[in-house]
């Protein structure tokens, strides 16, 4: 078994409020979900509304298979 972990970063221009940066996370959580089917949290600067910090994590049977998602 095999585990992938990417951490994203993203500069949030023009969002002025924690409650438009939750709406933005959780639309752009569920597409990776979607997409990707893979796990999705926010894991730092969560008080922060000029920046988004998001872990995605997948498990796979095959390690080129978990780095290509990942990729």
């Amino acid at each position: 078994m095999y585990i992938g972990a990417l951490r994203l970063e993203f500069r949030l221009h023009g969002v002025f409020s924690l409650k438009e940066k939750r709406r933005i996370a959780a639309s752009l959580k569920q597409k990776l979900r979607n997409k990707f089917n893979v796990a999705v949290a926010e894991t730092d600067s969560q008080d922060s509304h000029g920046s988004l910090v998001l872990g995605v994590v997948t498990v796979s049977g095959d390690a080129t298979h978990a780095q290509g998602l990942l990729h």
